[in-house]
């Protein structure tokens, strides 16, 4: 099974919380899709 497009695109998966890796100021994350590792 393999989703072409993001199935929850409702999070821009920041997490203001952690202050050890801030959150980049008006910069989002978006999947990418499956990465292949062998």
């Amino acid at each position: 099974l393999c989703y072409i497009n993001e199935q929850n695109p409702g999070s821009n998966y920041c997490d203001q919380s952690n202050q050890q890796y801030p959150c980049a100021a008006g910069k989002s994350y978006f999947g990418r899709g499956p990465l292949q590792l062998s």
